[in-house]
């Protein structure tokens, strides 16, 4: 399968709830936060400019700040 078609075939990631459950999700699991736009972009269309504003924000907040749980987050999506 060439670049071209497997292009077409990536899933749009472009709404500010999404990224920030895909964000926070792969910073849970260790991902450095200059390397989510990169994982996210191999498998997905990125808004990358908002994705930027997402990780901004998640990785200013302070270790004090409660952060949603999982559930808690995927039901602010659906």
């Amino acid at each position: 399968m060439s670049d071209g078609q497997a292009d077409d075939l990536k899933r749009r990631l472009t709404e500010k709830a999404d990224l920030l459950v895909a964000a926070r999700l792969m910073l849970l699991h260790g991902v450095r936060p200059e390397d989510i736009g990169v994982k996210l972009s191999r498998h997905y269309y990125v808004d990358i400019d908002l994705l930027n504003e997402v990780v901004d924000a998640l990785s200013r907040r302070s270790p004090n700040t409660p952060r949603a749980t999982l559930p808690e987050a995927l039901s602010k999506v659906a």
